[in-house]
């Protein structure tokens, strides 16, 4: 359960980074 948490907390932050460079370049 905890590995389960670990991982979906990671997804979230890898697409949050993704988002933020995708802001990025349409500025």
């Amino acid at each position: 359960e905890k590995l389960r948490c670990e991982y979906l907390h990671n997804k979230l932050a890898h697409i949050k980074k993704l988002i933020s460079a995708y802001d990025q370049q349409q500025l």
